[in-house]
């Protein structure tokens, strides 16, 4: 084994040493001469329309303003706090909902007080009449709820998985929590 390899070494290096005296390796550099390159944004002299690089970045940087307003007004989180103080109505079992009691969540983004909304049930979809309640995301509630009662909070997310994944939102009636901050 060690003699084949010490052979092909030797081959590898016969071979690079006849290319370098033929001069196959030494090949001349080219010198780089003036290539004539269009200008699509002419750096002066030019009409009204045309842009320069100025103006593209100045769009460019209230493009990402614009779109960094949006991400942050979508993503804030509401600094309105509530605090349930009873056993909120619903479909899910009297434990589960009792759970909720001592509780303190966050409103959902944009929301500072209670509205009047129409409601449905969380496990049939089923119109359950207009409430004035509190509105929470419930994605945000299950994951509080998960740290105060885990029980209850696996309920949620074995029963109701469309509450926990995101998007959904609690309405809980004012006659069962007290605005907290």
């Amino acid at each position: 084994m060690r003699t084949k390899l010490l052979g092909a070494l030797a081959l590898v290096l016969l071979v690079l040493h006849t290319a370098s005296a033929r001069g196959q390796f030494a090949r001349p550099i080219p010198i780089p001469r003036p290539v004539s390159v269009p200008h699509f944004f002419p750096h002066s002299g030019g009409s009204s329309h045309d842009l320069d690089w100025g103006t593209i970045a100045t769009i460019a940087g209230a493009v990402v303003a614009v779109a960094f307003g949006i991400y942050w007004f979508k993503n804030r989180s509401s600094s309105v706090r509530i605090r349930i103080i009873g056993t909120p109505p619903g479909e899910a079992p009297e434990e589960v909902r009792r759970a909720w009691v001592g509780l303190e969540v966050p409103l959902a983004a944009g929301e500072r007080e209670p509205r009047t909304l129409s409601a449905a049930g969380v496990i049939t979809g089923e119109n359950v009449g207009v409430r004035q309640g509190y509105v929470v995301n419930g994605k945000t509630a299950i994951k509080l709820l998960a740290v105060h009662d885990t029980h209850a909070a696996e309920w949620w997310r074995q029963n109701a998985r469309h509450v926990a994944a995101g998007g959904y939102r609690f309405i809980f009636p004012t006659n069962v929590c007290e605005k907290v901050g």
